[in-house]
């Protein structure tokens, strides 16, 4: 619609359903006069109409997105519990607490490495040109009833805390102290890690009462070794 300034006369063009039914008050930018406008009966009608169209299409484009947005996230929801159950022997491997929460909820799990164990561990030193190196022979027995899969052997190498990695000797000191918080009887050796490296042997799984030897790629030998171990 077309308003004209009754002060000036200078006209404008807006909508009709910004003026509404009930009419506004309006300004002139040119001489700043004010007026009160109102809408004939069909203008009045034009703009009752023209408001219902865009508010019953703003409530359906809201009802409308408000299901996708709870769709999404149950989706997500399900997704992310789904991944947690999959991987949930991964979970409890690294935090054996939780394998109560999952039983608690119907999912049992189980220890990847159960029943295998690592044993005669011997170190032996060996000599490449100048360089000092350091090799692993040992055994791997698989003592349960079923086929297991040969995990990846973890290597540590521990020593005085002296000479050690400041990581490594704060892993150390936390222990201590939560040892002596908690008035714990396992005494602890006192090392620190000073490097760990993991190795993977060629075979891949392991049969039912079955017994493999292995022995380790050479390695560089570790200045201040006092203890090594070998575990999954």
């Amino acid at each position: 619609m077309i308003l004209t300034c009754p002060s000036c006369q200078k006209r404008y063009m807006i909508e009709s359903r910004e003026i509404g039914s009930k009419g506004r008050l309006v300004r002139c930018v040119a001489c700043r006069h004010t007026w009160h406008q109102q809408l004939d009966e069909d203008m009045s009608a034009l703009a009752d109409l023209t408001a219902d169209f865009f508010s019953e299409k703003e409530n359906t484009v809201i009802s409308k997105r408000h299901p996708t947005i709870w769709i999404l996230m149950v989706a997500g929801l399900i997704l992310l519990l789904g991944s947690l159950l999959m991987a949930r022997n991964t979970i409890v491997s690294h935090w054996p607490s939780t394998e109560k929460i999952f039983s608690k909820i119907g999912f049992s799990t189980s220890n990847p490495t159960e029943g295998l164990q690592i044993e005669n561990i011997t170190p032996m030193q060996l000599t490449h040109g100048t360089d000092a190196m350091i090799v692993l022979k040992g055994d791997l027995v698989n003592t349960s009833s079923l086929i297991r899969t040969i995990p990846t052997l973890h290597i540590i190498v521990k020593g005085d805390c002296k000479g050690a990695p400041l990581a490594s000797q704060i892993k150390m000191q936390l222990k201590q102290t939560l040892a002596k918080m908690v008035k714990s009887s396992v005494i602890s050796d006192g090392l620190c890690t000073l490097e760990e490296w993991d190795y993977n042997l060629s075979e891949s799984r392991l049969f039912p009462s079955e017994r493999l030897s292995f022995e380790t790629t050479p390695h560089a030998m570790v200045e201040g070794a006092k203890d090594i171990t070998v575990e999954f």
